[in-house]
């Protein structure tokens, strides 16, 4: 248990050193905390090691808090309806077209259909983390672009999460005509009508726990609701993610919303479980993998993406320069991207087989950590820029 103890103070003392370090020079401190991953990790240090069982339920409750917290804060669709037309076209054609282009690169590499599909998933969802971040920092959140930004985001996150549900159906399965794939469909149909089904019950629930004179009681059913969830979604044959988004979604229509449950929530997550999850996430990356492949991945995918998002900002009347800026919005991946791929490589099939062996998934992991640092970099430069020339 000392040993235990003593590599959660080496990943969250350094992770919060190098986090710091990253906020400074203006780069999202996601970056520093997959670097402490890597240098404590196999390839450099070696004090850490990713299959330790108390580190990866660690990280699995950061998983889990993030896609929360994501849900709760951006899964509103009324957002959206103002802008609707320019956010369904942006975000389709952003989508759509680097998961083409990112399936064709793999197979073109000889990748299978099913570890490609897990590339394509991993890579072709974008995080609203930089791009908000940025667009609150050049006071430009609360416009017409910042508006339609927010919920091409949102849609998109939503939009990959049902295709990766469906996608996962398939890879698992191992034959899209097959009666074990319409199970897992029919499976899937019916947690969403339980979620359905219980969305008008939860919110008078958390009311009602809200008189009670326990300490914290709404906080404490809170928590049991959204591990609840996921492990009903896991039941169902889904990601405990798509339970714990759904939870975020529902819980924020909730009485909680009008109390710090929020804030205490992000507190914890924030300054334990979610470093610690990226923290693990650095620590599957094989630098040895960065070869022409993730190069050609990471070209194809922000081409594709730029190309895409902007055909969608025309389609939707977007003016000529918000188009621009909408496109390098799109670039940055990051939590849910790994959240993605961390997924992807420990599936199994329905003879109990690994989807992705040791070599391809090593390389499919250290493409997703390259695509991250580089289109967060290049995305947020490009973005503040177009900014600086529209305002």
């Amino acid at each position: 248990m000392i040993e235990i103890f003593f590599q959660l103070i080496l990943m969250l003392g350094l992770a919060k050193l190098l986090g710091e370090m990253c906020e400074r020079v203006s780069v999202p401190n996601v970056l520093g905390y997959m670097a402490t991953g890597i240098i404590l990790g196999p390839m450099v240090l070696g004090s850490v090691s990713h299959d330790v069982p108390e580190i990866k339920l660690f990280a699995e409750l950061g998983l889990i808090f993030l896609i929360f917290l994501t849900g709760f804060k951006e899964g509103n669709l009324s957002e959206m309806m103002n802008h609707k037309r320019s956010i369904v076209s942006v975000s389709a054609l952003g989508y759509i077209f680097p998961f083409v282009v990112s399936f064709a690169i793999a197979m073109y590499f000889g990748w299978s259909i099913a570890a490609a599909l897990i590339l394509v998933l991993a890579v072709s969802a974008t995080d609203i983390g930089v791009t908000v971040k940025t667009m609150l920092d050049m006071g430009r959140l609360n416009t017409p672009l910042g508006r339609t930004m927010l919920g091409v985001t949102i849609l998109d996150g939503i939009v990959g999460l049902i295709v990766f549900t469906i996608a996962i159906a398939y890879i698992v399965a191992g034959n899209i005509g097959g009666f074990e794939f319409l199970k897992v469909i029919a499976s899937i149909l019916f947690f969403f009508l339980f979620f359905f089904i219980i969305r008008r019950v939860v919110p008078k629930i958390v009311q009602k726990v809200g008189f009670f004179s326990v300490e914290e009681s709404q906080f404490a059913f809170a928590f049991v609701f959204i591990l609840g969830l996921a492990i009903t979604a896991e039941l169902f044959g889904l990601h405990g993610i798509i339970g714990a988004f759904l939870a975020g979604m529902l819980l924020s229509r909730s009485s909680l919303a009008d109390t710090d449950f929020i804030s205490k929530l992000s507190t914890m997550s924030y300054a334990i479980f979610i470093p610690l999850f990226f923290v693990w996430t650095g620590l599957l990356v094989n630098v040895s993998k960065f070869t022409v492949f993730p190069l050609v991945i990471i070209v194809g995918v922000l081409s594709a993406n730029f190309v895409g998002a902007y055909i969608g900002g025309f389609i939707g009347g977007m003016k000529t320069h918000d188009r621009f800026s909408m496109a390098f919005g799109m670039f940055p991946r990051g939590g849910i991207n790994i959240a993605i791929a961390s997924i992807g490589i420990t599936l199994i099939d329905s003879a109990g087989n690994p989807i992705v062996n040791g070599e391809l998934g090593s390389t499919l992991f250290s493409t997703v950590m390259l695509l991250i640092v580089v289109s967060v970099i290049v995305g947020s430069l490009l973005l503040k820029s177009s900014l600086k020339r529209g305002s």
